[in-house]
């Protein structure tokens, strides 16, 4: 028999008006956007803890964890015993109000319940419990006209919640408060369907293989598909969904660069407008390896750079700064992610290349975060009575959730934000730009052993430690290189844990300098299928046992363990002398950590589940095989940018002063001050920001907008008198 309990978390009567002004700004908000005349919203949080036995005094325990008594007033129930704030509601005239209810669907990412599970673990009563926490929220609503569930529900996933990731409820507020309701309430439990390996039969048939690599999220090519079928003939055998999501994780756009490894046939017009130069007909072959690699090892060669450490094969670049450090930065967007879930995306965005520096050499220590944002703003297609198409969120929530999400993954990280970009152009409607970016420093050496250098061999035991797995994030390397479509699966979208990552980022750091690890790399794109099979071609092998892996809930399939993106992960190549003392300090640094499987030097990939043999890859084909794309570019002057909305006729305003022009241009979106976004970032945690993002005059505020950010190296390792600047551009016009 299982134990259901309900918290909920209202303010004191005497505190009401503290949630006054946040209250009057979503209803101008759903007045804005939605067009909904609502008089009143109430937002309250709640907790639901699900234990196998009855739980002594845990009424207390809540109100000491949950709420400050002072300000707040926590109502407890369970099943045998349901209560409410009477009094609270009826002063505010809720009673009869509809009420809105969004909790998080089955294992999604809820940091609010692993917080409040972990608090209440250190209750000596709690000790030997077994229970879980889920949290929502509940949103009483009132309203002078009739508000219909198709009205509230537009505007609870416009405003309130996520499709892909909240479940969301609309009622009568009386209907909450009854004790049968109560027993309708159940825990979001995730289903487990059959984890048993499937046989992918490569002969079905043209049509049916097509659909399989849709349904799948494996985002192959023709070509690549049929390089696959030829593989396997080969080998005479089929290959398992293991095998096809590892090979779709290692060669999707994401992971491989394709289209900057292409070879592309390049001709252009005859005739070229005046100061265009002619290039005339070439060929590349691969942009990457000849434009950006080839170039800088050119310069390398010719210039003999000394600073150059290390350059394209590790997570980030790495460079000599002084006699003491090295300096890494890493930057990549996460544009399709953002344009899913604003927050999630962005979050798991700045948190992935905090892993990235995390991931570099032995491990880079995060000083800073840059970030820059291009976005649409609702004000331009309000205006011309442009209708945005469907199923793309509104501009502004997309602005208000990338921002969060960059805000939330530096702050609770302890890592300053000291510079930034908001930039506005009406195409990036559709998917935004979110650019996220990461600076670190690193020792020369450590342990008598050059830092930047990883040293895995075979032998080594590859260790997962961090976050545990689950199903958010399966496909999201693949899923990235496809169209934006209305039946996007719900695990592409994850959400960060900033303070799993802290303490995991805490803990990389001090094995690092007591020399507990050979090497290490961030569960990124792919999870262990990415990080193993990368670390494993410096070995050229490597055995896993998936069912040693640290999960979320049971029931996930061998190929959900392998390829599931799930945040706050790192992996780590430890000797079997070490292993002792690596897992007692990340136990007690209170990170989870577990021995998943080997090095080999065999040239193959094997992964294992509940001792039998599920995958089985060659890792040059795995790694090396893939043919470039073939492409064809030409420059063709006389072509014109063409948007979706050209086609709209915008409208035409009357002539306006100067002043009044003026005026206008200082309020662009694109020139207007972004103060009040930007002063939500710490830029001060670490206390290493000599050059924040706005200075000046102190008598004028010290609002000036800087051009960069500066941080003094000395606090984390560097000379004294050091310091690096960080600063930002980007200019989309150029591209038209």
């Amino acid at each position: 028999m299982s134990f259901l309990y309900r918290f909920e978390i209202y303010p004191n009567q005497y505190y009401l008006n503290d949630k006054d002004s946040y209250e009057k700004k979503q209803i101008e908000w759903i007045k804005k956007y939605l067009h909904l005349n609502i008089d009143q919203i109430f937002e309250v949080k709640y907790f639901l803890l699900k234990s196998e036995e009855l739980i002594e005094d845990i009424d207390s325990i809540a109100k000491e964890v949950l709420i400050d008594s002072v300000t707040e007033v926590l109502v407890a129930s369970n099943s045998n015993s349901f209560e409410h704030s009477n009094i609270i509601l009826n002063n505010r005239g809720l009673m009869s109000s509809l009420l809105i209810d969004v909790g998080f669907k089955p294992g999604v990412t809820d940091n609010s319940a692993t917080a409040t599970k972990e608090a209440f673990s250190l209750f000596p009563q709690m000790k030997n419990q077994s229970f879980e926490i889920s949290s929502g929220t509940m949103y009483f609503v009132n309203s002078s006209e009739s508000l219909t569930i198709e009205k509230l529900s537009k505007f609870a996933y416009e405003s309130l919640a996520n499709g892909l990731l909240n479940s969301v409820n609309i009622s009568q507020s009386e209907e909450i408060f009854s004790l049968n309701r109560f027993r309708c309430i159940s825990y979001p439990e995730v289903k487990v369907t059959s984890n048993e390996v499937k046989s992918i039969d490569l002969s079905c048939g043209r049509e049916e293989l097509l659909n399989l690599n849709q349904e799948n999220c494996w985002a192959f090519s023709d070509a690549e598909l049929d390089q696959i079928i030829a593989h396997y003939k080969k080998i005479n055998r089929n290959p398992s969904d293991v095998e096809m999501e590892v090979i779709a994780q290692s060669w999707s756009e994401h992971c491989k660069h394709k289209i900057f490894a292409s070879d592309i046939q390049y001709t252009e017009d005859t005739e070229l407008p005046l100061g265009v130069k002619k290039l005339g007909a070439f060929d590349v072959s691969g942009l990457f390896k000849t434009f950006i690699r080839g170039s800088t090892l050119k310069i390398q060669e010719t210039r003999k750079l000394p600073w150059l450490i290390s350059i394209f094969h590790d997570n980030a670049g790495v460079v000599r700064f002084d006699d003491n450090l090295d300096l890494c930065i890493k930057v990549e967007t996460h544009n399709s992610p953002s344009a899913l879930d604003p927050y999630g995306g962005a979050l798991t965005g700045i948190l992935g290349v905090n892993r990235d520096i995390l991931g570099v050499g032995i491990g880079a220590k995060p000083i800073a975060n840059t970030n820059v944002f291009c976005l649409a703003e609702n004000s331009y297609f309000e205006k011309n009575e442009i209708n945005i198409p469907p199923l793309l969120k509104n501009p502004d929530r997309i602005r208000d959730g990338v921002h969060k999400g960059v805000q939330d993954g530096g702050n609770k990280s302890g890592i300053p934000t000291v510079n930034g970009a908001f930039l506005y152009n009406q195409d990036f409607v559709g998917k935004p730009l979110v650019y996220c970016g990461t600076i670190g420093v690193i020792p020369h050496v450590e342990n008598n052993q050059n830092t930047s250098d990883k040293r895995q061999s075979p032998g080594d035991l590859i260790v997962m430690a961090g976050g545990r797995i689950g199903k958010d994030g399966i496909h999201g390397a693949t899923f990235s290189s496809m169209e934006l479509l209305d039946n996007t699966p719900s695990s592409v979208v994850q959400i960060g844990d900033p303070i799993t990552q802290k303490r995991l980022s805490d803990f990389l750091l001090e094995a690092r300098a007591k020399g507990l690890f050979n090497s290490v790399t961030d569960n990124g794109a792919g999870g262990l299928s990415s990080s193993i099979g990368e670390m494993a071609q410096k070995t050229n092998g490597a055995i896993v046992y998936l069912e040693k892996a640290l999960v979320k809930y049971p029931g996930l399939s061998p190929y959900e363990l392998m390829v599931s993106e799930s945040q706050e992960r790192m992996t780590f190549s430890v000797e079997k002398n070490k292993i002792d003392d690596f897992l007692n300090l990340a136990k007690k640094r209170n990170v989870e950590a577990s021995v998943v499987g080997e090095f080999t030097s065999n040239g193959v990939l094997e992964v294992f589940y509940d001792k039998k043999q599920v995958a089985s890859l060659d890792l040059h084909f795995l790694h090396e095989s893939l043919a470039p794309m073939r492409l064809q570019a030409h420059f063709n002057s006389s072509h014109n940018k063409a948007s979706w909305h050209d086609k709209i006729e915008v409208k035409k305003e009357i002539p306006k002063s100067n002043n009044q022009i003026l005026l206008d241009l200082l309020s662009s979106a694109n020139i207007r001050s972004h103060e009040h976004l930007v002063r939500r970032y710490d830029h001060e945690v670490k206390a290493a920001t000599i050059v924040k993002p706005f200075t000046g005059e102190k008598k004028y505020g010290h609002s000036s907008p800087n051009d960069g950010g500066v941080v003094w190296l000395a606090p984390h390792g560097g000379c004294a008198d050091n310091a690096v600047a960080i600063t930002c551009g980007i200019n989309p016009k150029v591209s038209k």
